[in-house]
């Protein structure tokens, strides 16, 4: 919980900080932020439930943020990675809680991955849309999975 409200304090901080150089100076360009981690959500015991990171960002003070070297990551209760998706650029709209991109894309999670052209995620529904040549690889065999399944009933 400490770590989580470290890296909230901090990421509010450097966004405050850029708002304040941006009144100052009257700079209209977004500032580039690089290695941007921005906690998206939380459980109620304070861990992170999802975050968005990228390698570089221009975070306006209203508006969509555009990232590049894009990672989102979904967390279970106990901190365990549960989803992990990546692609070179997307655009965050904070208000609504989605991305979108036009951008290659891959989704790994339990087991499966998941890849494809262009997508819209919606953190609150927690779904991910692949626009085109979606592509699902199963890394667990599939029979192994029937007959756990057959071996239950």
């Amino acid at each position: 919980m400490k770590r989580c409200l470290e890296i909230l304090i901090t990421s509010v901080a450097v966004l405050i900080a850029f708002a304040a150089v941006r009144v100052a100076t009257g700079e209209q360009e977004a500032p580039r932020i690089e290695n941007l981690r921005l906690p998206l959500e939380f459980y109620d015991d304070g861990t992170v439930k999802r975050q968005l990171q990228a390698g570089v960002a221009r975070v306006p003070a209203k508006g969509p943020i555009d990232a590049r070297k894009v990672k989102v990551e979904c967390f279970d209760r106990t901190g365990a990675l549960e989803l992990i998706m990546i692609s070179d650029k997307c655009s965050y709209d904070r208000e609504a809680g989605t991305a979108k991109s036009s951008e290659d894309v891959k989704v790994a999670a339990r087991g499966l991955l998941i890849s494809g052209k262009g997508f819209t995620w919606e953190s609150n529904g927690q779904t991910v849309d692949i626009h085109e040549n979606c592509r699902v690889v199963f890394n667990r065999r599939i029979k192994e999975l029937g007959r756990k399944n057959a071996d239950k009933k």
